[in-house]
């Protein structure tokens, strides 16, 4: 799952909610009384859910502007209340070091599944009581660009966070650090509002992290990520989801993806002309066959839960000469054609891109239990082929 943040905060344009021209309806639909009654950061997290006030990472080396320390970490919150690809979901962030930068600053993110729109604020807290910032100030886009992106990393493994390795124990460094915090959060205004996590934290069981919330369900081999990473996880897909649709080439060639990921036979998905060159198809279906059976270099876990990975899937960008760096950015994303490859997410989030409206009107009833529909290969094969009329073979080349 892909995710960063690093909110950022801005001292001027301050007025009432109504007035800001921000966006504090997410955080709103979360509080008991209006906003701007609250008289204080804490009083306003402390009022608000408690899946909310559960859902935190404690980040004790940060980038962003707020103070962040092993005794005054920052605190990173956020929850889906509901569906996270229907409801509004809002970040926040803050700290509890009164000389530390932008104590007074509580930083929010707003993100809205309706048209997958990122925004950032914030809220500052003044002897007069509370202020609220515009929407997108000057220096959140300075980092955030003018169409706001995350851009710290994949979460939960953010550089400075408190129990970085999902499935390693605290450090004895660490832990000592931990155990100064916690002894010291129940005398501070803010983070005495949270609930207290500290067993989750200092725990020695190496399939515990407390940035990572799973409940197992019924069946033990099923779970169910929730609180702050799965709102992150909702967020990363969808603002991918939407970047990647916006790709041109995603356009021209979504029937063929489409039918590769329905695994439609090669040659209903390629011309004849691009297929000429049988002996390197033949190379890559082999270099897949190998890879999937040695875990190497495509290094894939567990194929049965990627899906399957498809010789079709690889000739297609080879052919066309795409980079994963072009599709996914820079930062996180894979760049190279295995990345995706090891990872089932990166493949679903770029699926469920290509199966747009218009293509679902060319669905069937799929067999494999996460890809519920299918593209019908003999319908969609001149679509398929016509964004290649103008291609020429591929090159010769071999997987080593």
């Amino acid at each position: 799952m892909m995710i960063s943040i690093a909110l950022i905060t801005l001292a001027s344009n301050l007025s009432s909610p109504e007035l800001a021209g921000g966006d504090f309806s997410g955080i709103q639909l979360l509080l008991k009384s209006p906003l701007h009654t609250y008289s204080s950061i804490a009083d306003l997290v402390g009022d608000l859910p408690e899946e909310f006030r559960n859902s935190y990472s404690l980040v004790r080396e940060g980038h962003g502007l707020q103070h962040s320390s092993p005794e005054f970490p920052r605190v990173v919150m956020g929850a889906c209340l509901g569906e996270c690809t229907e409801n509004v979901t809002s970040l926040l962030s803050f700290h509890g070091n009164p000389m530390g930068a932008h104590y007074d600053t509580l930083e929010i993110a707003t993100f809205t599944p309706r048209n997958s729109e990122l925004s950032f604020q914030f809220i500052k807290e003044t002897r007069d009581g509370l202020k609220f910032s515009q929407k997108n100030p000057p220096e959140c886009i300075h980092c955030h660009q003018q169409n706001p992106q995350l851009i710290w990393g994949v979460y939960p493994f953010w550089p400075g966070l408190f129990r970085p390795e999902l499935e390693a124990p605290p450090s004895e460094h660490e832990r000592r650090e931990l155990e100064v915090f916690w002894s010291s959060s129940k005398l501070n205004s803010r983070y005495s509002v949270l609930t207290n996590r500290r067993n989750e934290f200092l725990s020695d069981d190496p399939t515990s992290n407390p940035n990572i919330e799973i409940r197992y369900l019924v069946d033990p081999n099923l779970i169910e990520i929730r609180g702050l990473a799965k709102a992150m996880d909702a967020m990363a897909t969808l603002l991918l989801k939407k970047r990647l649709q916006n790709l041109p080439q995603l356009n021209l060639y979504k029937y063929a993806l489409a039918s590769v990921f329905s695994n439609c036979p090669a040659h209903q998905i390629f011309p004849e002309h691009v297929l000429q060159d049988g002996k390197r198809y033949q190379e890559i279906e082999t270099f897949v066959s190998h890879a999937l059976s040695q875990r190497h270099p495509l290094q894939i876990e567990d194929p049965s839960a990627a899906g399957q990975v498809y010789p079709q899937f690889i000739f297609m960008f080879e052919h066309l000469h795409w980079n994963w760096s072009e599709w996914f950015g820079e930062g996180p994303a894979p760049k190279t054609l295995t990345g995706p490859l090891t990872d089932f997410n990166w493949i679903e989030i770029l699926r469920e891109a290509v199966l747009d409206d218009d293509l679902m009107a060319y669905t069937v009833q799929g067999d494999h239990p996460l890809f519920s529909r299918k593209v019908d290969c003999d319908r969609i094969a001149p679509f398929s082929k016509r964004a290649f009329a103008n291609q020429s073979k591929l090159p010769v080349a071999s997987f080593e």
